[in-house]
């Protein structure tokens, strides 16, 4: 598991911003999964877990 900070750069209205996000890199069962977020206070599992549910959720609507 793994967890690494993002930094990128951008303009707004002409004023250079830093947009701050996370990756989140898991493996399971031989494969990888990354993630982004830019929530910083929750755990990676949580992150994982979250965009499992949103992936089912996903699913459930193209079957319908």
């Amino acid at each position: 598991m793994k967890d690494e900070h993002i930094h990128m750069k951008y303009k707004e209205n002409k004023i250079q911003k830093i947009l701050c996000l996370r990756k989140v890199t898991i493996e399971r069962k031989g494969s990888f999964y990354q993630f982004i977020s830019n929530n910083f206070e929750i755990t990676n599992e949580e992150v994982a877990f979250l965009y499992k549910k949103r992936r089912d959720i996903e699913l459930l609507f193209k079957k319908a």
